[in-house]
């Protein structure tokens, strides 16, 4: 019921700054009452609590936003292609560093090679790295089993 009411507060929030866009050109007011009013569109109501914690963020969003729309944006300015969340200023290493794999040397190969498809990845590779099974034995196990649709995947 928590995600459900977060979620619903995350969209009616939407919903507001799309209303406070239309009010914004009309009227720069927002009142408590119009988020009462806007909640009955989504059939959800608040307490007073909530509303005053959604009408500070409201206003707050609604002020980015006309922030936004201040902003000189000729048409000619193409959208970014590719977004990157390194900030000027920011260093990373450039040499790859070994990576140390945890193993767990005491995984065994099962009598009934079929229980191999109940191994997790970690367990599947410590056997292939401690050479209990090749890693082409391993392959063509897996393409059999799934060939034969005994693997299902749960994705």
């Amino acid at each position: 019921m928590q995600l459900n009411k977060s979620f619903m507060r995350i969209l009616f929030t939407s919903f507001l700054l799309s209303i406070g866009l239309f009010v914004s050109a009309q009227d720069s007011t927002i009142q408590k009452t119009d988020l009462i009013s806007s909640a009955k569109l989504y059939d959800i109501s608040f307490t007073t609590k909530e509303i005053d914690t959604l009408y500070s963020d409201v206003i707050d969003n609604l002020a980015n936003y006309k922030a936004m729309h201040r902003l000189p944006l000729a048409n000619s300015v193409p959208l970014s292609m590719w977004q990157t969340p390194v900030v000027p200023g920011m260093h990373f290493n450039t040499v790859q560093k070994t990576i140390a794999w945890k193993l767990d040397n005491t995984v065994q190969l099962p009598t009934n090679k079929n229980d191999l498809a109940f191994y997790t990845l970690e367990q599947l590779a410590s056997l292939i790295k401690y050479k209990k099974i090749s890693s082409l034995a391993l392959l063509n196990f897996l393409l059999i089993e799934l060939k034969n649709g005994e693997i299902h995947y749960n994705v």
